[in-house]
């Protein structure tokens, strides 16, 4: 089977691809936004002053998990969990 140029296209398929290259075009941009969000996230949990805090460990659980059908967040959260109940008390 041929590919079409868009010229070739019969008219009453030209708005309809043309709307879809739009779409796609909007989705690559929100995709690249929030990769640069969480790539930014990432870079910051991965500095040296905060990198072994509890939360940027949690943070680093989520965006490193593997499987993308269960959510990390349980696992993150009681890492947190664990490590405020295992910080010393300090007095004031």
């Amino acid at each position: 089977m041929p590919v079409l140029s868009m010229c070739q296209l019969p008219t009453n398929l030209l708005v309809p691809v043309t709307d879809l290259k739009l779409s796609v075009d909007l989705l690559e941009k929100e995709r690249d936004f929030y990769f640069s969000k969480l790539r930014d996230i990432e870079i910051l949990c991965q500095t040296s002053e905060v990198e072994n805090e509890p939360v940027s460990v949690a943070i680093k659980k989520i965006l490193y998990a593997a499987d993308a059908k269960e959510s990390a967040l349980e696992e993150a959260q009681a890492y947190i969990e664990e490590a405020v109940e295992d910080e010393p008390e300090t007095e004031t």
